[in-house]
């Protein structure tokens, strides 16, 4: 029985150290994105928040590669069409920051 606790915790660790350097990431993605002068906020009560659906193809969340939420416009868009949506938002050749 000890040794199940131990090697559960040592899952819950190598999980935190994995969620810290998921959030160092999206730290840096926050602050390559506010120094363009985008500033980053959690979506308001009447912000539309697109989970559910590409807004170009029928993607959703229970596809293999995922929807991708802009941090920005909160649209949803499927892995193939990161880049147009980047382009249509004129990010192209600038830092993006989606959660997936």
């Amino acid at each position: 029985m000890g040794l199940a606790c131990c090697s559960g915790m040592g899952a819950l660790q190598e999980s935190a150290e994995a969620s810290e350097k998921t959030l160092e990431r999206i730290r840096q993605g926050a602050a390559a994105l506010g120094a363009r002068g985008v500033q980053l906020r959690p979506p308001a009560a009447t912000d539309f928040v697109s989970k559910d659906e590409c807004l170009f193809s029928l993607d959703s969340p229970f596809s293999p590669d995922g929807l991708f939420i802009s941090l920005v416009t909160w649209q949803g868009v499927g892995f193939d069409f990161l880049e147009l949506d980047r382009q249509r938002r004129g990010e192209a050749s600038s830092p993006s920051l989606y959660l997936r």
